[in-house]
């Protein structure tokens, strides 16, 4: 079912969507002050007959981390759920980032989670808020809940829910009805939920599909005040059965990083998206309406994609850093260029993505998604020569490349069949045939790779000068594969070393003189 709700290329009001708005603070139900109050009052009331014990199974905790170093040894940890906004305040609207007022100016926020008890954090900047209880459903009642009982494991499961539903009741957090039969014997007979199995779908607008699509990989939380859960969603963007078992309603919400890469909003705020808070399954519907939302997720698919789709043999980016760590990738929404930060570490973004064109509209996902594997292409090129050496690298081969890489990778991602076999005429959006009149300020964005593989000569087709009096490249080259050209770009420095490591592994048919020309072509204007 399609979902067409927004101007593609128009300026929405998007302040509903920015920062979280954190309210006021609630009780805890799943506090162990509160469940000990909710089960007294059950055994006061005659409403609980057994011999339950409430004990802390987990710590609601808080850290603060100093450094780029501290924040991935914390994330380190993977079984964490982190969450920028404390997990006890009620929390307003459907924002994409958080950071703590009282942190305003420093590149570093609180976060939020609960731990086992026992657990040893990693970094000084670490505060135990509370204890907890946890009984997650899918485990067995007796070993997981902290409430001892003599009770079988089924009557454990029905004591851990009617305390909690009386702790939910006290704490002011639930609505109850009290029963006619039970008013009668002067007992409060409180509507317990029932149970439902949290799940979430993330699908996402494609401008180029017309369509919204399945986000896979997109980390997924169900939260209910301490009550946590988390998993990923698979190919066709659902989370499954992975976020278990709840009574009551969940904030679901999504953090845009992996193992490999990490978006960030701004300079430092971790990218988010957050649902409401409903019981039962929940689906996110990111399109223009959400504009920064849409982009975390342009970008993420286009990562995904880098990290484990099929990309020619070409070797897959992953970050270079003096200190190591995941790639960040910075989304800014504004206008302006999009870079690799070839020497960024810590704390700032290796990569900056912008996500307004020029007359101020949000760019459309099929070019962010281009965008995002043209900068990865520099990640995976600056990692393979060891940083240091790359910066010896001349602009003409570093563009040209990403040009190239993103050209093709994006027609593969989308499925496009595009051949220059007979090709009808006209420019093939992105393919770089017009250069060096695709942008003249900046003429080592090329078409060079591009021609190294393709059977097209612009030169022929269009004749030798554009509208503007500038030469065409001279393309009779053909037959070279990406991961051939990976290889060869690891070994050349500019087009001279390129020229003859080209010669030595040339494909059958093409000439040293054929290459010279295409080499001489592209040099005239670099």
């Amino acid at each position: 079912m399609k979902h067409y709700q927004f101007e593609t290329l128009s300026i929405v009001n998007t302040a509903a969507e920015k920062r979280l708005v954190v309210g006021e603070k609630l009780e805890n139900p799943y506090s162990v002050a509160n469940m000990q109050k909710a089960l007294a009052t059950l055994q006061e009331d005659g409403m609980m007959k057994s011999s339950a014990v409430i004990e802390p199974t987990h710590l609601y905790v808080r850290f603060l981390p100093q450094n780029e170093e501290e924040l991935d040894l914390i994330k380190k940890d993977t079984t964490l759920a982190l969450f920028t906004y404390p997990l006890d305040h009620k929390v307003e609207g459907e924002g994409n980032y958080y950071h703590d007022p009282e942190l305003k100016g420093k590149p570093y926020t609180y976060l939020y989670t609960v731990v086992p008890v026992g657990y040893t954090s990693p970094v000084s900047g670490y505060k135990v808020l509370d204890e907890v209880v946890h009984y997650f459903e899918d485990e067995e009642p007796e070993r997981e809940s902290g409430l001892h009982s003599k009770a079988a494991s089924s009557d454990a499961s029905s004591d851990w829910e009617t305390i909690l539903c009386k702790s939910m009741q006290i704490t002011g957090n639930a609505m109850y009805e009290e029963s006619e039969d039970n008013r009668l014997k002067g007992l409060f007979d409180f509507l317990k939920p029932k149970r439902y199995r949290a799940r979430a779908k993330v699908m996402a607008w494609d401008d180029k599909k017309q369509d919204y699509v399945p986000v896979d990989k997109a980390y997924v939380r169900a939260q209910n005040f301490t009550h946590i859960t988390k998993g990923y969603t698979d190919a066709s963007g659902s989370t499954g059965d992975k976020l278990g078992l709840y009574i009551y309603a969940a904030k679901y919400s999504i953090i845009w990083e992996t193992g490999e890469y990490d978006i960030r909003e701004g300079a430092f705020n971790q990218a988010e998206t957050n649902g409401n808070e409903v019981k039962g399954e929940y689906t996110f519907w990111i399109d223009g309406g959400k504009p920064w939302s849409l982009a975390f997720a342009s970008i993420h698919r286009a990562c995904w994609y880098m990290n484990t789709g099929y990309i020619f043999g070409i070797n897959r980016p992953f970050i270079y850093s003096p200190v190591g760590g995941k790639t960040k990738l910075r989304y800014l929404h504004e206008k302006g260029k999009s870079m690799f930060n070839w020497n960024s570490a810590g704390v700032f973004a290796n990569i900056d993505i912008r996500g307004l064109n020029k007359s101020g509209g949000r760019r459309l996902t099929h070019d962010l998604i281009e965008t995002t594997i043209h900068e990865l292409a520099h990640v995976g090129h600056c990692r393979d020569m060891i940083g240091i050496q790359y910066i010896q690298v001349s602009n003409i081969l570093t563009e040209s490349w990403a040009v190239a890489v993103q050209y093709y990778l994006t027609q593969y991602y989308y499925g496009d069949n595009i051949t220059y076999d007979n090709y009808p005429g006209g420019i093939i959006p992105n393919d770089y045939q017009n250069w060096p009149e695709v942008n003249p300020a900046e003429p080592y964005y090329t078409c060079l790779f591009i021609d190294l593989i393709d059977n097209f000569n612009q030169r022929k087709r269009y004749g030798p000068l554009s509208s503007n009096m500038r030469y065409y490249a001279d393309d009779d080259v053909t037959g070279y594969s990406l991961q051939t050209l990976n290889g060869i770009l690891l070994e050349s420095y500019g087009l001279a070393s390129l020229s003859g490591k080209l010669k030595n592994r040339r494909p059958a048919g093409v000439t040293d003189d054929q290459i010279d020309r295409l080499i001489e072509s592209i040099a005239l204007y670099n």
